[in-house]
């Protein structure tokens, strides 16, 4: 296999990145959404917005070619993504771009979207469980998985971490998700209970950082 090089994401990555989420996780995506997958700007919105907040948290593994293969988000301070989504007009800018017809999508996916973010706002004010740094999302194109690049995301993501001396890092995964609970149990992250949404349970897991 060609070598893979992990670096910090690009804007113009941001296409690239939204579609290996949809690739990765079409399950998850068609559990929202229905039966046809949304149009790609759905899901190109999002990792826009999440990239602007915070760019220096984003990274990709890169191919030959330039292709992207693989994706970590790791926010140092997840709440100023969900201040600017709303002080920046975001969300009015979704909420509209849906109800026209631009991302393709009805308007049923609306009550699975609130039910899914209530539970987990409500897990994060726990005080225990109150944690800026987080995994948001990473995911490794299926033709490349098995070849460390998973571990090279967290290296790249724990450096930041550490960079920006968070004290303590939180990610939710799915109990069954057994590659990636060995991956992140590698890194430390030891289980510190569990929440669910419409699709089932989320196993919640912490990092305490070093120094």
């Amino acid at each position: 296999m060609p070598a893979v090089t992990i670096r910090q994401a690009a804007l113009s990555d941001v296409a690239a990145m939204a579609a290996l989420f949809t690739e990765c996780f079409g399950e998850s995506v068609r559990h929202y959404c229905g039966s046809s997958l949304p149009r790609p700007q759905a899901m190109e919105d999002i990792f826009r917005l999440v990239y602007k907040v915070e760019p220096e948290a984003a990274f990709v593994a890169e191919a030959a070619g330039r292709q992207v293969v693989g994706y970590c988000f790791a926010p140092a301070c997840l709440p100023r993504l969900w201040i600017e989504a709303v002080t920046g007009g975001y969300i009015f800018l979704w909420f509209y771009r849906w109800v026209t017809g631009r991302y393709g999508l009805g308007l049923r996916p609306l009550k699975t979207v609130f039910f899914n973010k209530a539970s987990f706002l409500q897990s994060s004010l726990q005080p225990q469980r109150q944690v800026n740094a987080r995994i948001l999302s990473i995911a490794v194109s299926e033709s490349w998985r098995g070849q460390g690049i998973a571990g090279g995301l967290m290296a790249a993501a724990m450096n930041y971490f550490a960079a920006c001396r968070v004290d303590r890092v939180r990610l939710e995964v799915r109990p069954d998700n057994h590659p990636a609970l060995q991956v992140y149990q590698r890194w430390g992250f030891v289980p510190a209970g569990v929440t669910r949404d419409s699709q089932g349970e989320w196993l919640i897991m912490l990092k305490e950082m070093e120094g």
